[in-house]
């Protein structure tokens, strides 16, 4: 299995060389990567980037949260999933087009800016989570260990 696009990202974030899979997590990033917070998961129908009602309350739910959060302390990640539900070129754009609905839908309603980092995670196989509920995105937040200011990702990293 690739790895996590978000590996790939946050080490174009530190200009660093990513690591083959054989090699060890730098502890930098293994600080990072303990740090993590969930806020919240919202699911999606399969083959789809559109919010349900159901993701709507999921994401309605976690604004109070991110609202309070100081944004020079923490980054904001949502991270998208999706099991493969067609070829990876299909999988892992939908995985980051899930990320971009759910900020898209908290700029929109709530003029939220959270200084949010898109993830698209693609065929990410969770042991034991079912296919259904691997159809989310994931709003979390980590610690700002290398004071990274706000550089929101627009575009999908397909170097892996």
């Amino acid at each position: 299995m690739r790895p996590c696009i978000a590996f790939l990202f946050l080490f174009a974030l530190m200009n660093v060389s990513p690591v083959s899979a054989k090699d060890p997590v730098p502890a930098e990033v293994a600080r990072f990567l303990a740090s993590r917070k969930l806020v919240s998961i919202v699911y999606f129908q399969q083959g789809s980037s559109a919010l349900t009602n159901l993701a709507k309350q999921s994401i309605d739910s976690a604004v109070p949260r991110l609202s309070l959060l100081d944004l020079k302390k923490v980054v904001v990640r949502l991270e998208g999933f999706a099991p493969l539900e067609g070829s990876e070129e299909f999988t892992v754009p939908l995985s980051m087009s899930r990320a971009l609905a759910v900020i898209n839908y908290m700029k929109e309603k709530y003029n939220l800016n959270t200084g949010s980092f898109l993830i698209g995670c693609g065929d990410n196989n969770h042991n034991g989570v079912t296919e259904d509920k691997r159809r989310r995105v994931e709003i979390a937040f980590y610690d700002n260990l290398w004071d990274i200011e706000d550089a929101p990702v627009k575009e999908l990293i397909l170097n892996w």
